[in-house]
């Protein structure tokens, strides 16, 4: 018996047909996977654990800031892709010299942990793009973030040699509790050998700027992503390296102050998602 196209609809071939549901659903999901949001099913919200390392540099009254090691530990809620509240902890030392010989003293190390509370938002909160890649995906989660907290501050300066900088300083005209004739808050100042070595704790306003990076298939799906972060630091205070220049090595002179410090930090971290 002939066949015609009717009677192959009348007969309901059943693999003519499963072919035919075949194909279409093959064209179909094509274009259809292509339109699919990058971030499709991974944890919008929820705790974060980010740990670790990078550099620092300090920007106050130096001619030269070396370049130094850092670290970062933070713990972060993800109220969505986009907004997130944290806890930012920072640390390492820090580290300037006078090149130039102009100063009362020729190095200054400091040593410094500052923590934060941090809120983050990202580009996504106000382009609502769908990232078809990962690459377009880091780019919607670029994010700026402000914060507030202290910073533990413990500087160790060294004088120059007899005939270079400015006169060598006299203990003797050091108050306690001041550096310079400057006042440091909740500090304490003291000669160590041939150092003079100073510590307080500072409020500070952190403000960052980076992305998150999704690490598909890294330890898991969806469970860790690679955080770039760049982040400066105002501290609300003249004294953050322990040295205040506008002030003479007499005793009681109080001129005033040099305008508040900062330092920066570059970091590189794993962020855990829970």
């Amino acid at each position: 018996m002939k066949l015609t196209p009717t009677k192959i609809f009348k007969y309901k071939n059943p693999l003519f047909f499963s072919l035919a549901i075949m194909a279409l659903a093959v064209l179909g999901s094509k274009p259809a996977y292509s339109q699919i949001d990058y971030s499709y099913g991974v944890s919008q919200k929820g705790l974060r654990l980010g740990v670790g390392a990078g550099v620092s540099q300090l920007h106050s009254n130096w001619s030269q800031s070396a370049m130094s090691p850092a670290g970062v530990f933070y713990i972060d809620y993800d109220l969505s892709l986009y907004f997130t509240i944290g806890l930012n902890t920072s640390f390492g030392q820090l580290s300037g010299t006078d090149a130039e010989n102009k100063l009362y003293f020729t190095q200054d190390k400091v040593n410094f942990v500052g923590g934060s509370l941090t809120f983050k938002v990202a580009l996504g909160q106000f382009s609502d793009f769908k990232p078809r890649n990962g690459f377009q995906d880091a780019m919607k989660r670029l994010y700026i973030g402000i914060g507030v907290g202290e910073v533990y501050s413990n500087a160790t300066l060294t004088p120059h040699s007899d005939g270079k900088g400015l006169p060598a300083l006299d203990v003797t005209d050091l108050a306690d509790g001041e550096i310079l004739g400057e006042p440091w808050p909740r500090s304490s100042y003291t000669k160590k050998g041939n150092n003079y070595t100073a510590s307080g704790t500072l409020m500070q306003i952190p403000i960052s700027f980076g992305t998150n990076i999704a690490l598909r298939g890294f330890l898991g799906n969806d469970k860790v992503e690679l955080n770039p972060n760049f982040q400066y630091v105002l501290v609300q205070s003249p004294l953050f390296d322990g040295y205040q220049p506008n002030a003479t090595p007499q005793k009681n002179t109080n001129i005033g102050v040099s305008g508040n410090q900062g330092y920066f930090v570059g970091s590189l971290a794993l962020r855990f998602k829970f």
